[in-house]
Order: C-alpha cells, then structure tokens, then sequence
C-alpha cells in the first residue's frame, strides 16, 4: 500500500511539473514571438531612417555645390564692383582735372 501511494503521489507529482513546464513553454513562445516581432519593427524603423540619412546626404551636398557656386558668383561681382569703382575713381580724377583746367582757361579769357 505504501510503496502504491509513493507511485500515485509520483505520478500526480509528474504531471504538475510537466503541466507547469508546458505553460512555461507557452509564455516562453509568446514572449519570443513578441520580441521577433518587436525586432521586424525596429530594422523596418532602421531602414527608413537609413533611406531618409542618404536623401539628407544628397541634399547636403546639392546645397554644397549650390553655395560653391554662389560663392563664386560673389567672388566674381566682387571683383568686377571694386574694378568698375577703381575705373570711376580714374574717371572722376581726370573729370575734376579737366574741370580746373577748363576754369582756369575760362579766368583768362575773362581776364583778356
């Protein structure tokens, strides 16, 4: 009787643990499913923040080459305002010459 009892207790005892086991499984499996889940999500995140890095990289550099141009252009209608400045400076100095020597020519004939 007693050795039949250690055999049902054994018995009931198995089932339990393997019961508890399969639960565990469950809840194992579903934890997982969610975290593979989870991953799928974030390399799809990963993915799109990649393809937008490369469009923000290629608008750098077309902004790039815009400000380079730009810069150029500056540089050259820099140049050419300070040359059409030095040209009117000379201008203006042979005008004022001009002037003087037209009112001097202008003093001696009033003085005839």
């Amino acid at each position: 009787m007693r050795h039949m009892t250690i055999v049902v207790l054994t018995a009931v005892l198995g089932t339990f643990l393997l019961t508890g086991c399969q639960k565990s499984d469950a809840s194992q499996i579903r934890k997982a499913r969610l975290v593979a889940n989870e991953n799928l999500q974030l390399k799809k995140q990963l993915a799109e923040k990649d393809a937008q890095i490369q469009d923000l990289k290629k608008q750098i550099e077309e902004i790039e080459a815009e400000k380079a141009k730009a810069d150029e252009k500056f540089g050259s209608t820099t140049i050419k305002t300070l040359q059409m400045l030095a040209e009117t400076e000379d201008r203006n100095q042979a005008l004022t010459l001009e002037n003087e020597k037209l009112k001097e020519e202008i003093e001696s004939l009033k003085a005839r």
